[in-house]
This record gives structure tokens, C-alpha cells and sequence, in this order.
């Protein structure tokens, strides 16, 4: 990430770097001078591409970090649940169960089943700037980690599908238990549509 960002830092030594070039391509010969616009365009590097790698590694890196402290903030909320409570019974009773109704309340546990999807997403932000990355590094490079991303994210969706597909399939993720009382409502949403065409 570190070596990344460097690539968009303006060069200090540009202008010198301008005047000296400038200086030698007036000394080379036509050919020469092909030679050395051939190979200086090999060597840079695609600007607009280190922007979009460095705009997804930083909103990968935030969103993990971002996860991460939320995760240690919702143990202590959970944690808190077994905090000072009486010694007697009744009130210990009285005192989880005011915890429990207001932990329904607050949706504590569809806050604690959203975060892990902010990793799913994280995940996603790296590889496509990992891809984009080895793009502009080099060809055999960008092959090996697009088949390894592509591999990695068939079996992603491969078991999300699974999941959709066969109730009792045990793949199921955060993303699964979000996504599937949606993608309910638009199978009965379709069904619907399709009785009315078929029987109009």
C-alpha cells in the first residue's frame, strides 16, 4: 500500500528530470530518439490507474479497520449483559431479561449479523485493486491473481447460491440470511406476475 501511494506523490525533480530530457532528445538521432520514446513509454505507469488502486486498497483498509472496532464495540455491548448484576435470582432474572428486551429493541443482533458483510466488502475493494494493481505490473502476474481472485470469488458465490437454492445447505453467511428474504419477496413478486399474464 505504502509503495502504491508513492506513485501518486508529485516528483520533486520533474522539472530538472523535463529540461535534461529535452536536452537529450535534441542530441538523438530520429531513431534513437524513437527508441527512447518507446521504452520511457513502457516504463511509466498508468496514473489513472494508481489513483483507482490506491482509492480501493484506502476504502478496503477503512472499511476493515472500521469493522474491526466496530466488532470490539459490540463485544462490550454483549459483554455488558452479564455486568453487574444482583446476587439474588429474581432480580438477576428481572435484570436479563430487561437487558434482552432492550437489546431486541435497540436491533443489537441485526447490527451484529450486518458487520461481517463490511468485511465481505472490504475483500471485494482489495482484489479489484490487487487485479488492477498487477494489470499495470505485468501480464503473467495479472493472470495468476485474476485466476486466483476469479477462483476465490466462484466459490464465494458458488456457496451463496448453494445456499439459495437448497434450505438445508449449511453455507449460509450474514450476506445469505440479508439476501434471502429479499431475493423471496422478488421470486414471489415474479410468480405473481407471471399468474396474472398467464391467466389474463
Amino acid at each position: 500500500l505504502i509503495d502504491v501511494y508513492k506513485m501518486l506523490l508529485p516528483d520533486s525533480g520533474d522539472a530538472s528530470v523535463d529540461i535534461q530530457r529535452r536536452i537529450l532528445l535534441k542530441q538523438l538521432s530520429e531513431e534513437e530518439r524513437r527508441q527512447f520514446l518507446e521504452a520511457e513509454t513502457v516504463g511509466k505507469t498508468n496514473h489513472g490507474a494508481m489513483v483507482a488502486v490506491n482509492a480501493l486498497w484506502f476504502a478496503s483498509l477503512i472499511l476493515s479497520l472500521s469493522t474491526t472496532f466496530f466488532v470490539i464495540m459490540a463485544k462490550q455491548w454483549v459483554l455488558y449483559l452479564d455486568d453487574n448484576l444482583a446476587s439474588a435470582p429474581k432480580v438477576r432474572g428481572r435484570q436479563r431479561q430487561y437487558r434482552q428486551q432492550n437489546i431486541e429493541n435497540w436491533k443489537l443482533p441485526i447490527i451484529l449479523r450486518c458487520l461481517p458483510i463490511f468485511l465481505h466488502i472490504a475483500l471485494l475493494l482489495f482484489f479489484a485493486g490487487l487485479v488492477e494493481f498487477t494489470l499495470q505490473l505485468n501480464n503473467t502476474v495479472y493472470a495468476i491473481t485474476l485466476a486466483l481472485v476469479a477462483g476465490t470469488s466462484t466459490i464465494y458465490v458458488g456457496a451463496h447460491v448453494l445456499s439459495f437454492i437448497f434450505i438445508s445447505c449449511p453455507y449460509k453467511t450474514s450476506v445469505t440470511l440479508i439476501l434471502l428474504p429479499l431475493l423471496a419477496s422478488v421470486l414471489r413478486e415474479l410468480a405473481n406476475v407471471f399468474f396474472v399474464i398467464w391467466y389474463a
